[in-house]
């Protein structure tokens, strides 16, 4: 999906759904070095750099997706590579942030993905990871978590500074957009947003 592009064959409320976690990450993301790991076509990339990112770094394994990223979203400013998300081609503490999005749950190794994460990051950095709220697993995702669950994931290796909740509210049932997790929410909440800082010993 580019949830830039209004003639894609997504309905326009699932395309701000996803650009909604990029515009989120907009705030931490301001001249700092990001990285944007598994970034799809492209479109959060752009986002993040649109919004004041010094350097982005879109990164995913799909050459395809790569391509069509280079095509429509290289600006100035913007690398994309194809590079898999736990052997990351670049230096030790490379960047200030890095987001990635519904990519974990995709992840056989949660302890590749982020060991690899915590390295490429620099010293007091910012991760925000998202996933989805316990939804089974499925041909394409290897793990599924309830909120602690992915917390605990995500806090092996990095410090987490708050937990948000993301909805697209399809049933009525749950409130629009990004707001803060709630443990009397958890079963609401559609997808997980963590922000977290990397620990100092890793």
């Amino acid at each position: 999906m580019d949830a830039l592009d209004s003639s894609g064959i997504f309905s326009a409320d699932r395309q701000a759904f996803h650009r909604a976690r990029y515009e989120f990450a907009r705030r931490y993301a301001q001249g700092r070095s990001v990285a944007d790991i598994a970034c799809g076509l492209g479109y959060g990339s752009r986002i993040l750099r649109d919004a004041g990112a010094k350097t982005v770094t879109g990164m995913d394994l799909c050459r395809d997706a790569i391509h069509y990223a280079r095509s429509q979203h290289g600006l100035g400013g913007i690398t994309f590579m194809v590079t898999d998300a736990t052997r990351i081609s670049v230096s030790d503490s490379s960047f200030d942030v890095i987001t990635s999005f519904e990519t974990i749950e995709h992840v056989p190794s949660t302890y590749e993905f982020l060991t690899e994460l915590a390295r490429v990051l620099r010293p007091d950095g910012t991760l925000i990871v998202s996933s989805p709220n316990d939804w089974g697993l499925t041909n394409h995702h290897c793990h599924s978590w309830t909120p602690f669950e992915f917390m605990a994931e995500v806090a092996a290796f990095f410090e987490i500074e708050s937990v948000w909740e993301q909805n697209l509210n399809p049933k009525g049932t749950a409130s629009l957009g990004i707001k803060h997790w709630h443990k009397e929410t958890d079963c609401s909440a559609e997808c997980l947003i963590i922000v977290a800082r990397k620990l100092g010993r890793i």
